[in-house]
């Protein structure tokens, strides 16, 4: 009796945390999203600046429009983050039930425990494989916007010295 005891408990915790792993998931999902907003703004106005000084000023077009392509690459990728992401939830209708409990299931509320946990198991990770993706393309993002003044300012050096090579 005591067996069964510390099986329905450890069922019951294996859903409890379940179901805060699927929320840890969703969290993380919701702050890079955050982050890639708050870039995407950054890099629109840093892009279009650069678009506007390019198109402007003749002596600096080159090194503007490099700023520009690599901040544009920037916010592009932000929005790729920003693009809808498929999540599964782990919450069920009962119609689901019916779905979850396979033959070989006990009719038991261990049973039905027992198969929300290997459903929501699949759910989290599938989500996590969706947030990692999120993640790398945001962190694709801070690259580009962050090396975008680099090339910047390797460019110009180049082009100094060639106009200046050339004087």
């Amino acid at each position: 009796m005591a067996n069964d005891d510390f099986e329905d408990w450890f069922v019951s915790e294996k859903s409890r945390h379940a179901e805060a792993a699927h929320k840890d998931v969703a969290e993380a999902l919701t702050r890079t999203k955050g982050r890639a907003v708050s870039l995407l703004g950054w890099c629109i106005t840093l892009a279009s600046g650069c678009v506007a000084a390019a198109s402007q000023s003749q002596r600096h077009k080159i090194e503007a429009a490099v700023a520009a392509l690599g901040f544009t690459a920037a916010a592009f990728s932000c929005v790729r983050v920003l693009y809808s992401t498929p999540q599964s939830p782990i919450a069920i209708t009962p119609s689901d039930y019916d779905k979850i409990l396979t033959e070989d299931d006990p009719r038991s509320k261990r049973g039905v425990l027992t198969a929300f946990n290997e459903m929501a198991e699949e759910a989290i990770v599938e989500n996590r494989k969706h947030v990692v993706a999120d993640q790398i393309w945001l962190r694709r993002a801070w690259v580009s916007a962050s090396l975008t003044p680099i090339c910047s300012l390797l460019v110009a050096a180049v082009v100094w010295l060639i106009r200046r090579a050339g004087s």
